[in-house]
């Protein structure tokens, strides 16, 4: 039943202390987390694969996709959220993970109208500034190479760690012969 928009979940749907499970809500299937006092819903379907992640697993707070293992949601709340509003309009966002002294600066953005006026190295210094509160003596960012971003990073006293290679294989199919025609597949 949905009251104004909300709908209950039946108490012998929800899933021990660090597991997740499937469970229908409101017609629609999503994995039910639960980690420490939080309980968490999400869409059942990864993202990357299309897994069920009501079938996964609770790994250090991460939710566990079961098809290719990617940790991808934080069960646990471990990642805190920022926005940076300009003149009180959303204007960019990032996130943080803290673990072990380790501040793991992630997901930032800054919305088109918004470049070029500092959001980002703002978030930048607040992120750092609370890692440092939080006690971590280490920071990593993973941005892309070449871009403003790394350029802040860099700015910042960030290092560039290593670049990383994606290759794909070229579809045989659509080959051509010298000749102009379709190769055939070797």
């Amino acid at each position: 039943m949905s009251v104004d928009g909300w709908h209950r979940v039946e108490p012998v749907d929800v899933p021990g202390e660090g597991r997740v499970r499937s469970v229908v809500v409101g017609g629609r299937t999503v994995a039910l987390a639960r980690c420490g006092v939080r309980l968490g819903a999400l869409d059942n379907r990864c993202p990357h694969q299309g897994g069920p992640l009501g079938e996964g697993s609770i790994e250090n707070g991460w939710l566990r996709c079961p098809w290719h293992g990617y940790a991808e949601r934080d069960a646990a709340g471990l990642v805190q959220r920022y926005l940076a509003r300009l003149d009180g309009v959303p204007a960019g966002g990032g996130s943080m993970r803290v673990a072990d002294g380790i501040a793991q600066l992630t997901g930032a953005g800054t919305a088109p109208a918004f470049r070029r006026r500092g959001i980002q190295s703002a978030q930048l210094s607040a992120r750092l500034a609370d890692a440092t509160a939080a006690g971590c003596d280490l920071a990593v960012i993973t941005v892309q190479p070449g871009s403003k971003s790394q350029q802040n990073a860099q700015r910042r006293g960030f290092d560039l760690l290593y670049t990383r290679a994606v290759l794909a294989r070229e579809d045989s199919s659509r080959r051509l012969a010298s000749d102009g025609e379709p190769a055939s597949a070797v």
